[in-house]
């Protein structure tokens, strides 16, 4: 689900970032290749203001399959993303 436009990043850990709009932040960082069609890094997520691991999966050339876990590896969630444009 793609944010509202009208939505900040009100829970940053970082105060003077909690008035940046949500759309258009970049959620991946320090990204790396892992695997002939994966690769791995962190993902923001805006609505909790945590950054988790993160490892996606090129299912097709229109979905990845994101998942992400907490601290040493622990609580995994993984969901099937759709490419937009």
């Amino acid at each position: 689900r793609l944010p509202s436009p009208s939505s900040y990043d009100q829970y940053n850990p970082e105060p003077r970032l909690r008035t940046r709009p949500v759309l258009g932040i970049t959620i991946f960082t320090s990204v790396r290749r892992a695997g002939m069609n994966g690769w791995k890094g962190n993902m923001y997520v805006p609505e909790s203001g945590y950054t988790y691991v993160s490892r996606l999966i090129s299912v097709d050339p229109t979905h990845i399959k994101v998942s992400i876990c907490g601290p040493m590896g622990f609580f995994c969630n993984s969901e099937v993303w759709t490419r937009t444009r």
